[in-house]
């Protein structure tokens, strides 16, 4: 097993051809800029939203979203909090680490019955509050549940997903069988701490993974740089071989014996035999050229 591993390095560099090097290096590199330009861009949204303040409190029936959405998600909405309909994750064992979320139902705050269903749901993960807990204050009772100010942030699906798989998305996404209104995940925490900038990757800088990839896209397409030389070079080599009138039976290659696996050479049609051997059958007319010159 580990003699496989020694050769894996050899065997990557003999099969891909050398535009797969230089197109994983590009993409390496893209990917890399890719990232920055995101959490970049995150962490200006999270700043300008602190900066600017919270944005008004509006109505969930009088809400829009092209007016009342503020940087980085940010919303403050009135709605009633239907208690009744709240679903939780499961309970697990004390040894098992385990997603925490919470899911309820707003519906407008002069909703009479839950008849058209909910125009938006509040959702927390990584909790295990009270429904209650999801709202920033309750201001009176409505005819579902109790009428409260939720302050939180729209979900929005991250552009990084794809990188790594996130239950925590998962579980914000599901829901029932229509996509809501809008998903909020209320604040639990001071505003300034919900807002703060965390790293896609914990521990890890942005300038450090921009630079690695910077780092492994170059070396992929110096690799596959140097196998386009390295092939250049034998055909130049071939090609200069053929023209000197060398081995013209060379490149005409070859008859096959009697014999499986061997081949014969014409020499340059001189007529004499050259000696065979065993040859592989998929081996470049280079390979056989240098066999030959060996012999």
């Amino acid at each position: 097993m580990f003699r496989i591993f020694l050769w894996l390095p050899g065997m990557i560099w003999v099969l891909l051809p050398y535009w797969i090097f230089m197109a994983l290096g590009v993409l390496v590199i893209a990917t890399g800029a890719f990232f920055v330009s995101s959490e970049v861009r995150k962490e200006q949204e999270l700043g300008a939203a602190l900066a600017a303040g919270p944005p008004e409190t509006v109505a969930l029936e009088a809400f829009d979203a092209t007016q009342h959405i503020g940087p980085a998600g940010e919303v403050r909405i009135v709605a009633q909090l239907d208690l009744t309909n709240v679903e939780r994750s499961e309970p697990v064992s004390d040894d098992t680490v385990e997603l925490i979320w919470i899911r309820a139902p707003l519906y407008p705050s002069d909703a009479a019955d839950r008849e058209g269903g909910p125009r938006a749901i509040a959702v927390k993960t990584f909790t295990s509050i009270a429904a209650k807990g999801l709202a920033r204050r309750t201001l009176r009772q409505g005819e579902i549940g109790p009428v409260v100010e939720i302050h939180g942030r729209v979900h929005r699906p991250s552009p990084l997903a794809f990188l790594v798989p996130s239950s925590r998305e998962k579980a914000v996404l599901a829901g029932g069988s229509a996509p809501p209104l809008l998903i909020i995940k209320p604040f639990t925490l001071p505003r300034e701490v919900e807002l703060s900038y965390r790293p896609f990757l914990p521990g890890i800088s942005t300038a450090r993974v921009f630079i690695s990839s910077i780092a492994l896209g170059a070396i992929l397409i110096l690799i596959g740089g140097a196998k386009f030389l390295f092939e250049r070079r034998d055909r130049d080599e071939l090609q200069r071989l053929e023209d000197s009138g060398y081995g013209q039976g060379v490149a005409a290659v070859v008859q096959p014996s009697g014999l499986t696996g061997h081949r014969r050479f014409d020499d340059g049609g001189s007529g004499r035999p050259v000696a065979t051997g065993p040859v592989d059958p998929n081996a470049s007319a280079g390979d056989l050229l240098r066999d030959r010159m060996r012999r």
